[in-house]
């Protein structure tokens, strides 16, 4: 059964006038400050932990100095992406990042074993 509202009647000067009707501000805050409360802390990490640091992605478009800072740095727009891309070292780069995260994978074929363990085939 759901709560109803808190309501408060205010009465008017002249008795052939209907008396207004005022809802209390905030009784729904009052009534579930629990569940708000709750809320909040998923609310602060997410503003905190993802959110916050996306003001930093700024710095890949800037000639960024430390000294000056995100504001006061240079806006270079993707002139720092197309250096990178045109290095000579960029491709070999690549292809270590590739093959440290592969290192790290687990392959269809190295998981093999551990499931005919589990679930074993059946002979044919």
């Amino acid at each position: 059964m759901a709560k109803q509202m808190q309501i408060e009647t205010v009465q008017t000067k002249s008795p052939g006038k209907q008396p207004k009707i005022r809802r209390k501000r905030f009784a729904w805050l009052r009534r579930d400050w629990q569940l708000y409360a709750m809320m909040a802390i998923p609310i602060i990490w997410y503003l905190v932990f993802c959110y916050k640091p996306m003001a930093g992605l700024v710095i890949a478009f800037q000639k960024y100095n430390i000294f000056k800072g995100i504001k006061g740095s240079q806006w270079v727009g993707l002139e720092n992406f197309k250096f990178v891309f045109q290095m000579r070292d960029f491709g070999i780069a690549l292809k270590n990042i590739n093959d440290t995260e592969d290192a790290y994978k687990i392959h269809a074929t190295d998981a093999a074993p551990i499931c005919n363990g589990f679930y074993p085939m059946a002979d044919k």
